[in-house]
């Protein structure tokens, strides 16, 4: 048994809801596909947005917090017998460690990885240092305590290495952060192609279900439907010769339709096979009555 016969046990009506679960159905998986995958998207850019692009903006305070420092130590030597000017640049460069460290800080809480977090306590360390080292050479340049700004210039270089320090530290973590960055990136544009991939490959399952299925339903209703009108019109046109059965097995709304077609043909011809039963009888009668009426007749004629 084919495909169309197979559907023809089944009525139309069974086949229409079928088919409207089916393709709600189908609705509703795409959604849930599509749902699903968002969310997945939604956690890896949530991931992305709290670590790596964090942490970027955190070390790019850091640097820009250790550049503000450098400058405030060049614009105190280059001030060192204007005091005011001197002291602007101590409370400058003290206000920009304080955001160096806190942003440090603020890394170390941000980083997931226990290697960088260990690396960025230890610029903070050497920040730490470096202040400590820093706070006495810059009372004695307010106090103009150096002969020269070359003697101050070098006394600053000798504390020099903890910034550096510093700087080397961050400058590891920052390598991590843009490798972390760069795979995050990778893996947000591997997720939007994932998207795409499994809502294309649900919709595309979708449509080879559907498409065939609605297509043989489609036949399945329209054939009977035309072998009905061709019956009807055979019928119509007077041909009440029985045709082959065509159309007539299953359980569904069309069969019913063709098997009443096909039993009205069948009563009409036995109908027209009674009247012409029932109108022969009536002509052998009257042959018979009128052979009789001129044998009398004769008869007649004969004794006269």
């Amino acid at each position: 048994m084919n495909l169309t016969g197979l559907m023809r046990n089944f009525t139309i009506r069974l086949r229409m809801w079928c088919t409207i679960i089916l393709v709600a159905a189908s609705v509703l998986s795409i959604g849930g596909v599509g749902i699903v995958a968002q969310r997945y998207a939604n956690s890896v850019t949530q991931s992305f947005l709290k670590v790596d692009f964090a942490s970027t903006t955190e070390l790019k305070k850091v640097r820009a917090a250790m550049d503000a420092m450098r400058l405030q130590e060049k614009h105190m030597i280059i001030q060192y017998e204007n005091n005011n000017e001197a002291d602007l640049g101590l409370k400058a460069w003290n206000q920009a460690h304080d955001e160096a460290m806190a942003a440090t800080k603020a890394l170390m809480e941000i980083l997931p990885d226990e290697e960088n977090r260990a690396l960025a306590a230890e610029a903070s360390k050497e920040l730490a240092k470096f202040k400590v080292s820093f706070l006495p050479w810059a009372k004695a340049m307010l106090e103009l305590r150096y002969p020269s700004t070359m003697v101050a210039q070098a006394m600053l270089d000798k504390f020099v290495p903890n910034f550096n320090a510093a700087q080397t530290a961050l400058m590891k973590v920052e390598v991590a952060v843009v490798a972390g960055t760069d795979a995050g990136s990778a893996r947000m544009q591997s997720v939007a192609e994932s998207v795409v991939l499994l809502i294309s490959g649900a919709v595309g399952l979708t449509l080879l279900l559907i498409v065939p299925l609605t297509l043989l339903n489609m036949r399945s209703i329209c054939k009977p439907i035309v072998e009905a009108e061709k019956l009807a019109m055979l019928i119509a046109q007077g041909d009440l010769a029985v045709q082959d059965k065509v159309g007539l097995t299953g359980k569904d709304e069309t069969a019913s339709l063709l098997r009443s077609l096909t039993d009205m043909q069948e009563s009409l011809l036995r109908m027209v096979c009674e009247v012409r039963s029932s109108t022969d009888s009536i002509r052998d009668a009257s042959a018979e009555l009128a052979n009789g009426n001129q044998d009398l007749s004769t008869r007649t004629e004969q004794t006269a």
